[in-house]
């Protein structure tokens, strides 16, 4: 037996209940269960199992933990029902580790969407707003991955700091810089982080664990009466080597009616350009300037790239 198809059942001793409950009743026939030759058990009946169920209990609560970093808000939210946080343990099972760790947290993002179809309890508006966050952590986590995998291929490079675009930028043509998502929210996003999360994100799974959220937050935030917003969320490279890259995510948010403009941006059209085609079509001063200070400001933190 290989050290691969070793720890494929050492994975699931520890990430599957019913694989663990079935090692504590008859520690020989789960292994076989499990694929495990009989010349190789030896190795796994002598764990301890109740020291099996302490280790399984710590590094869901780890994994978790840090899988919570990446989806607070949708974690947040779905604890405010009570299957909720039932259904993102379920996540973290044996198939989770089948995959490349870049791609786990948008696997589980992937689950943690499917889980709230199939959450029952929340209204249509809490079923949309959940929708709306899960879909958008997910979003986040994937441009995370598909940086992090060309940073350690050395093809994108480190984050410059942010800066004044150069000369003669805004006849240049502008399109969306890489590893960008965008997404829509009915009040800021810092706003609605605030709402839901109540405790840093390095703490929240265990938080959760102890007090989820009372599902009036929910109604609150739903309620609240915030602005519009569209929220751009760009994964940068903050470090990276061949074996490693360490990624972070920015958020810019602007007024939600600026989608429009950023539609027009595919690289074959200057700021200049949009900004006569919008002053034609009757946009007054005040709109224009308003889309000029958000296209500078895109450019000047690299979400939008000119030439």
């Amino acid at each position: 037996m290989g050290l691969r198809e070793q720890e494929r059942a050492l994975l699931a001793l520890v990430f599957d209940p019913a694989a663990r409950a079935a090692f504590q009743v008859d520690p020989d026939a789960a292994l076989a269960g499990l694929g495990v030759p009989p010349e190789d058990r030896a190795a796994f009946t002598g764990l301890s199992r109740a020291g099996l169920e302490v280790d399984a209990r710590d590094r869901a609560l780890l994994v978790l933990g840090r899988l919570a970093a990446s989806f607070p808000m949708t974690l947040a939210a779905l604890s405010a029902f009570p299957a909720g946080l039932d259904r993102a343990r379920g996540l973290v099972g044996p198939a989770h580790f089948a995959h490349a760790v870049d791609e786990r947290p948008v696997r589980f993002g992937e689950g943690l969407r499917a889980a709230v179809e199939r959450l029952e309890g929340p209204g249509a508006g809490e079923r949309s707003l959940l929708r709306a966050l899960a879909q958008w952590e997910c979003a986040l986590a994937g441009v995370a991955a598909a940086a992090r995998r060309e940073a350690t291929a050395g093809t994108l490079p480190a984050e410059p700091p942010a800066g004044e675009p150069a000369d003669g930028w805004k006849e240049r043509p502008l399109r969306l810089a890489p590893h960008v998502t965008l997404a829509r929210f009915p009040l800021s996003l810092a706003a609605l982080e605030q709402a839901l999360v109540p405790c840093a994100r390095s703490e929240l799974w265990a938080r959760l664990q102890r007090a989820p959220l009372p599902r009036a937050r929910l109604t609150e935030a739903l309620a609240s009466q915030g602005e519009a917003r569209l929220v751009l969320g760009r994964a940068v490279v903050l470090r990276a080597s061949p074996t490693d890259a360490e990624v972070g995510v920015r958020t810019l948010e602007l007024s939600a009616g600026f989608g429009a403009f950023l539609g027009q941006l595919d690289g074959r059209r200057s700021a200049a350009a949009l900004l006569e085609q919008f002053a034609r079509a009757g946009a007054q001063g005040k709109v224009l300037e308003g889309v000029a200070s958000g296209l500078h400001r895109l450019v000047r933190e690299h979400a939008l790239v000119a030439g």
